[in-house]
């Protein structure tokens, strides 16, 4: 009987959840729309996908809009600066295929730097920004060091976040066409959902051995 109570616990809770990823993922379509708010909509999906993953109570609508409104000018700012750092990454990647020798290295070693940076910003910054109260410029440097120490789980977390996007690029546009449906449902809030279970240990971690050289950051 325990067993079973359990087990109708965990199917209720499941359900609720995936209906809160599927409303979260339409209110972050949704807010994307004018592109320059796609770093403050970001930080809501977040605010919301990290209460999820601690088993918090969460109200989808509320805690997206307060984290979309609360982190707006910072996450334009992050959003700006994975743009340029894009931009940088594709500049250096179309110089070094003009050019041979150790000038098409060089282009080459800064296409890496930037686009991992870019990586590093995407995959930790803005649900940095969502859950802690800290200087953009603290966020940027929390998420290189993070990076340096839990390597082995920032490595899980881009293959989560890049599921979407390989999916997208890779998958035929016959399959494309049948599943596309999933990109709607939770195609960015499930990954989002993914990965914020695995930046739960990693702030977990963090915040609970003072000795890892990270800046100690309020929470909201």
């Amino acid at each position: 009987m325990e067993q079973q109570n359990k087990l109708k616990e965990s199917t209720i809770r499941f359900f609720h959840d995936l209906f809160d990823l599927l409303l979260v993922n339409c209110l972050w379509l949704l807010c994307c729309l004018p592109v320059v708010t796609i770093g403050p909509a970001t930080c809501g999906m977040y605010a919301v996908t990290l209460k999820l993953a601690r088993e918090e109570p969460v109200n989808p609508l509320k805690d997206f809009l307060r984290g979309l409104r609360d982190n707006f000018k910072a996450g334009v700012l992050l959003e700006l600066l994975v743009a340029l750092l894009l931009i940088f990454t594709a500049g250096d990647l179309w110089f070094a295929q003009l050019q041979s020798g150790w000038m098409q290295t060089l282009y080459i070693t800064l296409a890496l730097v930037t686009g991992m940076v870019c990586l590093i910003l995407i995959s930790y910054a803005f649900a940095l920004q969502a859950m802690f109260r800290a200087p953009l410029k603290t966020q940027i440097l929390n998420a290189l060091k993070l990076t340096a120490v839990a390597p082995i789980k920032s490595i899980l977390l881009w293959v989560v976040l890049s599921v979407p996007v390989v999916a997208a690029l890779s998958l035929p546009l016959e399959v494309l066409k049948v599943i596309g449906f999933l990109y709607l449902i939770a195609g960015f809030s499930g990954p989002a959902y993914g990965a914020s279970c695995i930046l739960r240990k990693v702030f977990d971690r963090v915040n609970g051995t003072p000795e890892e050289d990270v800046p100690p950051t309020a929470e909201k």
